[in-house]
């Protein structure tokens, strides 16, 4: 079985509007991803509860993969106030993106 980087975590913001524009802007992020079969299945591993967003996605450990994972992970800490999604690969720390987190 090939290796796989499991990202894990929450993000909450200031407020529910807040979590619906970085869903958003997550989800452009992933449709500019060529790689990415099916965008919409990862968006699958983010469970919305209020202004918290839950993540609980594994992905293959390819370098594609895993620059899709950070424009996804970089849109929705952007704004963030509190949290932080780590990926681990064999249990092992490999990415993390606190609150705030930006390329800019």
């Amino acid at each position: 079985m090939d290796a796989c980087i499991r990202y894990a975590g929450r993000y909450r913001f200031a407020r529910r509007a807040e979590l619906d524009r970085a869903l958003g802007r997550a989800r452009d992020q992933l449709d500019l991803e060529d790689e990415l079969p099916a965008s919409a299945a990862w968006l699958r591993g983010l469970v919305v509860d209020g202004a918290t967003v839950t993540v609980a996605l594994a992905i293959p450990a390819s370098a594609e993969l895993r620059f899709a994972a950070a424009a996804l992970f970089e849109a929705l800490a952007q704004t963030a106030v509190d949290g932080l999604v780590e990926g681990t690969l064999d249990g092992r720390p490999v990415d993390f993106y606190p609150p705030g987190a930006a390329d800019d």
